[in-house]
């Protein structure tokens, strides 16, 4: 809905994986990626994919291109998926991006996921590029703002480095997505943490998505060995509610639910069915009469009393310090030295432009503007 009501036109994003791997998971800053995430990156219903890494993403683009919901949709989006999409030589990011956006004139944007730690200048510059054809959008993980769940999740970057991205890519003109994970053993205080980090940094979106467990992965095999619980639907409803209540008003909602690839879910089962899920926080949402923002602005309200205050004080001690009100304040209608100096710089310069006037325009300016004299003389 938002994408068509944006772009004007029945859009729909076509998920590509461009045989990207993670920092994290090939040695550079850690080893087997994050703990929930699959063998794919993200990228298991992907299809079309073969060896040659620009042949695969061309084959992935018209396959969907040529699918029975492609041929319905009149826009599309390409969106590099899986793992991290800005995890090469700028050249080969080129080359990549290029292929899958040359597949089609109805291809209008262009949306990578990826790692703040992998966003740059050289980076932002190249996805700016794009900007004068095609939409371009980066969406970054940050799932927690926690830091002891983020070392257990294995996400080896910092929330300085999210912060950072989002201002580098901002100053782009690049659109950001921010995505939350609920079921990481957070505390509500933590997920109300993260949305507030996400509110102070600008973000457009997020995605907020459930936990659930794939195979072959470690989140996996704690779940088997029962070092982990997955969240019961209900409780993930009401951290979805409270998510929804403390995020910024103008920020858009891309999702609020994940879909696992039903052949490697291993919990929890409810996961698998995305519509209940969203009936089941639509259903919340109403019944609480919970509505985007609700939280966030007595928030605001906060801080603007607390600042009132403060203020108020600050003016209070500035009034006791104040000599004793028989004493005649005495006016100075004198130019400070600021003052001053700004009309003497405006003086030279009016000066300098009325020197290069031709004659009797020169005469009739240096009177009027620089000896502030009436029209009429």
């Amino acid at each position: 809905m938002y994408l068509k009501k944006r772009f004007g036109k029945r859009t729909l994003k076509i998920c590509v994986d461009g045989n990207f791997t993670c920092p994290n998971r090939d040695g550079t800053k850690g080893i087997g990626g994050c703990i929930f995430c699959g063998s794919s990156g993200s990228g298991e219903n992907i299809k079309g994919k073969c060896e040659d890494t620009l042949d695969s993403i061309k084959n992935q683009v018209n396959l969907f291109l040529n699918s029975y919901r492609g041929l319905r949709a009149e826009q599309f989006i390409i969106y590099f998926q899986s793992f991290s999409g800005t995890y090469d030589s700028i050249e080969n990011l080129k080359k990549k991006y290029d292929m899958a956006l040359s597949q089609s004139p109805k291809i209008i944007g262009l949306e990578v996921a990826t790692r703040p730690d992998l966003i740059d200048d050289d980076v932002s510059r190249l996805l700016a590029s794009y900007k004068s054809k095609y939409y371009v959008c980066v969406e970054l993980g940050l799932q927690t703002t926690n830091l002891e769940i983020a070392d257990k999740i294995n996400r080896c970057y910092s929330n300085e480095d999210f912060a950072r991205a989002c201002k580098i890519l901002k100053s782009y003109g690049i659109d950001v997505v921010a995505h939350i994970m609920v079921g990481l053993n957070e505390s509500d205080d933590d997920l109300i943490s993260t949305v507030k980090f996400i509110n102070n940094l600008g973000v457009n979106g997020v995605k907020i998505h459930n936990t659930y467990v794939l195979k072959d992965t470690k989140l996996g095999q704690m779940y088997l060995s029962g070092e982990y619980k997955p969240l019961t639907q209900s409780a993930y409803e009401l951290a979805v509610c409270k998510i929804i209540r403390s995020l910024r008003p103008d920020i858009i909602i891309h999702r609020i639910t994940g879909d696992p690839p039903k052949d490697m879910c291993l919990a929890p089962e409810w996961a698998m069915h995305k519509k209940l899920i969203l009936n089941g926080i639509t259903k919340r949402l109403n019944d609480l009469d919970i509505y985007q923002g609700d939280n966030y602005k007595p928030w605001l309200i906060r801080i603007a009393s607390n600042k009132a205050i403060d203020y108020m004080k600050s003016r209070k001690r500035l009034e006791e310090c104040r000599e004793e009100e028989f004493f005649t304040e005495v006016v100075d209608t004198r130019d400070g030295p600021e003052d001053a100096y700004i009309h003497k710089e405006t003086k030279e310069l009016i000066l300098s432009v009325c020197n290069q006037l031709k004659s009797p325009y020169r005469e009739a300016a240096y009177e009027h503007f620089y000896l502030e004299k009436p029209m009429t003389e």
